[in-house]
């Protein structure tokens, strides 16, 4: 989890809004893995985002409901009710 965080916050040449090869980025990740703070840190940066679905089908918001972090469920509807449309 770690280097792949490096990776997509731009440690390692990437950056928050990187897609790896599975069409993940750092958010899914986070969401995913529990990363309250680390997800929190991702969406005040304007190029990530929320929305973006994987190469199954999944969003941030599922990984994070999947995972049952309430807290990052709600972080992430926060979120997408934010953006102007």
């Amino acid at each position: 989890m770690c280097e792949r965080l490096k990776y997509c916050s731009g440690g390692g040449g990437g950056g928050p809004g990187v897609i790896d090869k599975d069409g993940r980025t750092s958010l899914s990740y986070a969401a995913g893995d529990g990363y309250g703070m680390v997800v929190k840190l991702l969406l005040e940066q304007e190029e990530v985002n929320p929305d973006l679905i994987d190469n199954i089908g999944r969003t941030p918001l599922s990984y994070a409901a999947g995972g049952r972090y309430e807290g990052m469920v709600k972080l992430l509807l926060q979120r997408e009710r934010s953006i102007p449309t």
